[in-house]
């Protein structure tokens, strides 16, 4: 989903759909502080109307926490902290090297490789917290 979506809307805003790529995207002066604003209040409030459509779509009996974080497996909250950092920053750096590296010609293959690097984040980070990697995607099933 994220390499379809980043094949979309790539080429109008960049494709921000995680408010750690923006703040990123902020430190390094790659987008202004209103444009960083904007897309982190817009990418948690698509959380919150996301969340809430599976919400309306899903079954009582088949919702269970909709997607929600947590500690699992005896995972304690320094792990899954460290865990969810190391991830969020391995994701961000990826998008950094395939998408703002101006001498990586990665191409339209660009929302391939970042679809593919959270896909490999999420296998390992899952078993854990959830795996989000997302403050938004976090924030949005909590609300």
């Amino acid at each position: 989903m994220v390499a379809a979506m980043g094949q979309l809307f790539g080429g109008i805003s960049g494709a921000h759909l995680n408010p750690a790529v923006s703040l990123a995207m902020l430190v390094t002066k790659k987008i202004s502080p209103l444009k960083a604003g904007m897309y982190m209040i817009s990418q948690c409030t698509g959380a919150i109307c996301g969340a809430t459509l599976l919400h309306i779509v899903t079954p009582s009996q088949a919702r269970g926490d909709l997607g929600a974080n947590g500690l699992l497996n005896n995972t304690t909250i320094a792990q899954g902290l460290i865990i969810e950092i190391v991830l969020t920053m391995i994701f961000v750096l990826v998008i950094f090297s395939a998408a703002v590296d101006t001498r990586n010609k990665t191409g339209n293959m660009t929302p391939l490789f970042i679809g593919l690097t959270l896909s490999a984040i999420n296998f390992f980070g899952i078993p854990y917290t959830g795996g989000s990697s997302n403050p938004a995607r976090s924030f949005g099933p909590a609300m």
